[in-house]
């Protein structure tokens, strides 16, 4: 039976060549080619890709007198083998706090790969206040997200 199948398609397969030579077939336009997937932890090394981390406050828990100020420290990462000094990236960024407040936006180059620190600061507090709170990097552009939270308590005594 296998046999009889492979003669079919054998015999189709030649008339409809035939038939292409008699009658002329149809064109169709050719469809362009897909590039392969991407095979599993394969990276595209000449695409920048932009991470921001969000490192810690310091103080992280704070307890005396008030008004005091709170910092906050983080890095911002470009990798990416098209990133050169002829090639810059430029990274827009902003600091996001957990009152609804929102930093000036600032910029980072990168001329070749790598990370730079970020920091900002936060004066806080007042007289028997106590509050905990964060701040996180929000990375506007050219690859938007977050930061994870850097977190802190603060309580003031005076």
């Amino acid at each position: 039976m296998s046999s009889q199948r492979t003669f079919l398609l054998l015999l189709v397969t030649v008339f409809l060549g035939v038939s292409c030579i008699i009658t002329g077939c149809a064109q169709f336009p050719q469809q362009p080619r897909r590039q392969a997937p991407e095979q599993p932890g394969q990276t595209d090394t000449a695409t920048p890709r932009i991470a921001a981390t969000m490192m810690k406050a310091q103080p992280e828990s704070y307890s005396g007198a008030c008004p005091t100020v709170i910092t906050f420290k983080g890095h911002i990462a470009a990798a990416g083998t098209a990133i050169s000094p002829s090639n810059p990236v430029t990274v827009k960024y902003a600091f996001i706090r957990s009152d609804g407040a929102t930093g000036p936006v600032r910029t980072v180059t990168f001329t070749s790969q790598g990370a730079q620190t970020v920091s900002t600061t936060w004066q806080i507090g007042g007289p028997g206040f106590s509050t905990s709170g964060w701040q996180a990097i929000r990375i506007i552009s050219p690859d938007p997200k977050d930061s994870k939270k850097a977190y802190f308590s603060l309580h003031c005594n005076n």
